[in-house]
């Protein structure tokens, strides 16, 4: 399932349609799986895994939450769900955020000495930094320099520039934006949630 509308195939016959947010989705997914096992009721008995990557660790759990409450309620077709796969999460801007400075230094992007030294001057928390705290801004810019220019996504891939324009965004600057940077490596890959940040793939097994 292409969730929510306007990512993969899934669209809207309105405007309205498209304003969306986690609650809306979770409601309109699980309205989906019921009306989707009424329609295929050869499929009720089959187990369900709910799976997604990416800010799908955010609507996710909430889906499956849901799930659980028809069952508890008694929802009619009875949903045979047996678990849920996150890959890579979205949990919460602080937690996501302030995992970035020990991640980086378990895989040596910074050193032994600077990753002591912030985790000393701002007691762990890299993220709600106070401006008076100058030790601790000062060792978080030092950080923020060594990994700036490193995909996030893959760390030994190159970090390679969007070539797909926003919506609103004009080509033309965007072609001149590619031509002025050096050329991307061969092995680029275009990220696919640049098509569908929040594509869901749910199984039937």
């Amino acid at each position: 399932m292409d969730g929510p509308v306007g990512t993969g195939f899934s669209y809207s016959e309105t405007l309205d349609g498209y304003i969306m947010d986690d609650y809306k989705f979770v409601a309109q997914a699980y309205e989906f799986l019921q009306k989707w096992l009424t329609e295929h009721p050869q499929y009720q008995e089959n187990q369900l895994y709910v799976g997604g990557d990416s800010y799908s660790g955010i609507p996710i759990p909430m889906i499956v939450q849901q799930i659980v409450i028809g069952i508890e309620a008694g929802d009619v077709p009875l949903i045979n769900l047996r678990g849920y796969i996150l890959g890579n999460p979205v949990t919460d801007s602080y937690t996501d955020m302030n995992a970035r400075v020990p991640y980086a230094h378990r895989l040596t992007l910074i050193s032994d000495q600077l990753f002591k030294a912030a985790n000393t001057s701002c007691n762990g928390n890299f993220v709600n930094i106070n401006s008076s705290n100058y030790d601790c801004s000062s060792d978080v810019d030092a950080i923020s320099a060594l990994t700036n220019d490193i995909n996030l996504v893959h760390i030994l891939e190159p970090y390679c520039s969007n070539a797909i324009p926003e919506p609103n965004e004009d080509v033309d600057s965007v072609r001149r934006y590619l031509s002025e940077k050096s050329s991307p490596s061969l092995w680029c890959r275009v990220n696919p949630s640049t098509l569908s940040l929040k594509q869901i793939v749910y199984h039937f097994i």
